[in-house]
């Protein structure tokens, strides 16, 4: 099946799609601290370039990273920047 990039799907708007991977998932483990982008909340962001972000994984081949991803900060920490790890890996448990 070939693949498509998030800005050649129209199922979901861009806000639809980001509110389903973020603010959805939050209040339904009970972590209200996370999942948008607000004063005082845990800022867990990825900045990706809406033209290229595709999936590269497969079923078969699972061990690929999405590309057009360009940042990942988790608690405030870069994990990824300009599309490179940076070495920093954040731990966290549901309701901490």
């Amino acid at each position: 099946m070939p693949r498509t990039t998030l800005a050649a799907t129209v199922a979901l708007t861009l806000e639809e799609a980001v509110r389903k991977m973020t603010a959805l998932p939050a209040v339904w483990m009970g972590q209200s601290e996370r999942g948008l982008l607000r004063e005082g909340a845990i800022a867990d962001v990825v900045v990706f370039d809406f033209g290229t972000i595709q999936d590269e994984a497969a079923y078969t081949d699972p061990h690929h990273y999405s590309t057009g991803v360009l940042h990942v900060f988790v608690g405030g920490v870069t994990v990824l920047g300009n599309g490179e790890m940076t070495g920093w890996i954040v731990w966290f448990l549901a309701g901490d």
